[in-house]
Parts: C-alpha cells; structure tokens; sequence
C-alpha cells in the first residue's frame, strides 16, 4: 500500500511534466491536438507518412503501433501542417525508499497483439509534415521498498496515522 504523502508527490511530479511538455510544446510555436486513431485498412498496408482515401475522407498513416484497439494520439498543429510528436523527453529519476514489501504476484507473459499501421483523419487542407522533435526534462519518482521493513496496518478511519508509516526515507 502506498502512502499518501507518496501519491501526493507523484501527482505533483507529474503535474510539473505537463507544465514542462506544454512550454517546449509552446517554444515549437504547436498547438496539441488530441486525435482519434484507426488501424489503417487498405492492403497492402499503408507506411508511416503515406496518405489514403476512404469514404471521401483523408487519413494519413502516423505510428506504427502493437495494439488491439487504436488510441487517441498527440499531434502538433502548425497552421495547415499536422505532424507527428517525437518526444524526446529527458527523464531523470528520483530515488526514494518506502517500506513494506512491494508484494505483486508474478504476472504471466501476456500475449502481444499484432503490430498496425495507425492513422488519423485529415482534415480538408492539411497536410502530414515531418516529426517535429520535443524536448524537455521531466522528474519521477523511483521507488524501491525495503524488504526488510513492512509498513504497519492502515489505520482506522480518522485516527492519527502511525509515525513513519509509508514514509519515504
């Protein structure tokens, strides 16, 4: 179980990468813009950056991606030009202990879907332009949990929290 004090910092991680990605977003002179997918349907199948027509609508092949269903995809608008992300964000990881026993059962080997050519819809006069590279630094959280110290019991609803439980050291 995870402390809150943990969460809180992870949220607040987190909220400092979004407010780093839209300023290099920002500094590219880009807007975001959230784009459904769709796994790309003409055989033979489509490469990243070549554009098909179906039902009078434009699609252009953006990612080439392992999924079974497509998702909504980050895309940077500039003017009439659409172009892919190629975020190249900077992780640098902040080391924290917590105790207790990080007690997830092993996971089976899942698996894989197939790998799809993904494509978005265009609208009338874009264009796909080349990936636009992003760059920024980000923060997170690296936590480890000491084995040989478990975290004491919840406590009950409203009483004091036990002293350093789930504390990060």
């Amino acid at each position: 179980m995870e402390s809150r004090e943990l969460k809180q910092f992870v949220l607040a991680l987190e909220s400092a990468r979004r407010r780093l990605r839209a300023a290099a977003l920002a500094a590219l002179g880009v807007t975001e813009r959230q784009s459904a997918s769709e796994l790309a349907t003409p055989a033979p199948a489509p490469r990243v950056g070549e554009t098909y027509e179906r039902d009078g609508k434009r699609f252009a092949v953006v990612a080439q991606l392992a999924t079974a269903s497509p998702p909504l995809l980050a895309l940077a608008v500039q003017g009439r030009s659409v172009h892919v992300l190629d975020e190249r964000a900077r992780a640098h990881a902040l080391p924290l202990r917590v105790c207790g026993v990080n007690s997830c059962p092993p996971s089976r080997a899942l698996a894989l879907p197939a790998v799809h050519p993904l494509a978005v819809e265009l609208a009338s006069g874009e264009e796909l332009g080349a990936p636009l590279r992003l760059e920024y630094d980000y923060w997170w959280a690296q936590v480890s949990y000491d084995r040989r110290r478990a975290c004491p019991a919840e406590p009950a609803e409203g009483a004091p929290p036990a002293r350093g439980a789930g504390s990060a050291e």
